[in-house]
């Protein structure tokens, strides 16, 4: 199926370069049809002027007719132009209803890339299967209204395209979400997440560690202290609530207190057997990939803490042991042996552990270079898989697959460290870490709520399964504290 996918676009691409000067710069995959086809779009930059309009056009009907037309027109000076097959449809179907995108694909697909495109306007071209109507009568989700237009043929667009359009309401508060600094991220998702440790793992963990950077430390130490006073952070062991103790670990490093620092160190030493030798790797680690963040850093920090070099050696052990287990020879992390499918968050929680792992080891220190390594290989191969809009897909190498908000936050923030680091440089990086933001910022509304978020993911038995999972579009904790923690990361850099 996908073949024919690329063929039409073959196709289509040549048809743009015979048809005429104004040929769109680049095709973009934008999700998968029911049937698993790739779904593209296709663009006319605007020249860069302040105050560019954007327009999409859609049509179900000839794209190739629709391609001719605008490569014969005068498009306004400052719009964009962007033409997007309603592939893969069958019935008016929009909104969407089911759980993107496990369920009507194709629609999904079309409507949340309209939302994070946020047009100005949208024009249908004959059949629409439904979409101008419903945009009339619903807006774009959590944006606002956006102009739609429908004309029966594609020789109805010159006068559409010949003058430029108002802003729209979708686009007027995207362009208000794009304006926001790091810090202005951050703190307003500090108002939906990290407000409690109740039953610590790293998802609530990160956002504190990310409030710590807001200069927050009184009110992370409280949550934190009223829960182990209540209860044991290891009572129910597991990867997951180890990698809780980096907070503990933080807050040991901030205010010296020598309860929190013995917290971690107790997690810590899960490592070891009762005669202090090592393991293999550290407990419940579930053979994951996974298992490189939730240890790694925590294992590394203590050892700062400390000054024990076993600690040192521990984290290159434990992280060695897991690759072993899980990286490809491609150098993507599947996310358990068996498996193939080069999970989004199963390749950023190795490319984020590595790097929190890293900026607790000194740079002279054998497991610095050893770990260094590892990193600036895997993110030499991420980089190549980011899409032109900066995203990271919930399957990293499978075009069409869906573009994902955590795994994305995570990956540019560990590039970021990468680069503070010096792991890696030059211009590629420092472009993919500020392409990610401007794609997290289109994601990431000021109440909360986020678009694009894989929902908890244990090990799936294929790739259509990690495919298949949920994807959220409202409030997610996890998403949340990535997001949070990629903001503060942003924030660090520029304060230094």
């Amino acid at each position: 199926m996908r073949r024919n996918t690329m063929q039409r676009a073959a196709l289509l691409w040549l048809l743009m370069l015979v048809a005429g000067s104004a040929v769109a710069q680049e095709i973009r995959d934008i999700g998968l049809t029911d049937d698993g086809e790739v779904i593209q779009a296709w663009h006319w930059p605007a020249p860069p002027v302040t105050d560019t309009r954007q327009i999409v056009i859609v049509t179900g009907d000839d794209p190739a007719a629709v391609i001719r037309t605008v490569n014969q027109l005068s498009i306004a000076q400052g719009v964009a132009v962007s033409l997007l097959e309603l592939h893969g449809l069958h019935d008016d179907v929009f909104p969407p209803s089911g759980s993107a995108y496990r369920e009507h694909s194709s629609a999904n697909a079309i409507w949340r890339w309209l939302v994070y495109e946020a047009p100005d306007v949208v024009i249908s071209v004959g059949n629409d299967h439904g979409l101008g109507q419903a945009l009339a009568q619903h807006g774009l989700d959590g944006l606002g209204a956006v102009t739609t237009v429908h004309v029966a043929a594609s020789d109805q667009l010159a006068r559409l395209l010949a003058r430029k359009p108002s802003a729209s309401e979708a686009a007027s508060a995207m362009r208000a979400r794009l304006a926001r600094s790091p810090e202005q991220v951050a703190r307003q998702l500090a108002e939906s997440y990290g407000r409690n440790f109740n039953g610590p793992t790293y998802i609530p963990g990160m956002a504190l560690l990310a409030r710590l950077r807001l200069q927050q430390t009184e009110y992370v130490a409280e949550l934190a202290g009223q829960y182990v006073k209540q209860k044991d952070p290891m009572a129910r062991p597991s990867s997951l609530a180890i990698a809780a103790h980096t907070v503990f670990a933080a807050l040991a490093e901030i205010t010296g207190d020598q309860e929190m620092l013995a917290l971690a160190r107790r997690a810590a030493d899960l490592a070891f057997d009762e005669h202090g030798q090592p393991l293999p790797a550290m407990p419940y680690h579930g053979e994951m990939s996974d298992a490189v963040f939730m240890n790694g850093p925590l294992l590394s920090h203590v050892g700062q803490l400390t000054g024990e070099q076993r600690y040192f050696a521990m984290t290159v052990r434990h992280i060695q042991f897991m690759q072993d287990l899980v990286l490809r020879n491609d150098g993507l992390y599947r996310h358990g042996p068996g498996l193939h499918a080069a999970w989004g968050r199963g390749n950023a929680f190795p490319a984020l552990g590595l790097a929190m792992s890293l900026e607790h080891i000194p740079p002279d220190n054998p497991a610095f270079q050893t770990l260094a390594a590892s990193l600036k290989a895997q993110l030499a191969v991420l980089l190549q898989w980011q899409t032109p809009d900066g995203m990271w897909r919930e399957i990293i190498d499978m075009p069409g697959a869906w573009r994902e908000l955590s795994a994305t936050a995570m990956i540019a923030a560990a590039m970021l460290k990468a680069v503070e680091l010096g792991v890696v440089e030059g211009d590629a990086y420092h472009d993919a870490v500020e392409r990610a933001w401007q794609a997290v910022l289109r994601r990431t509304g000021a109440d909360g709520n986020l678009l694009d978020v894989c929902e908890s993911t244990p090990r799936q038995p294929d790739d259509a399964a990690y495919l298949n999972r949920a994807a959220v579009f409202g409030r997610d904790d996890r998403g949340g504290a990535m997001v949070m923690y990629f903001a503060t990361e942003l924030m660090a850099r520029d304060s230094r």
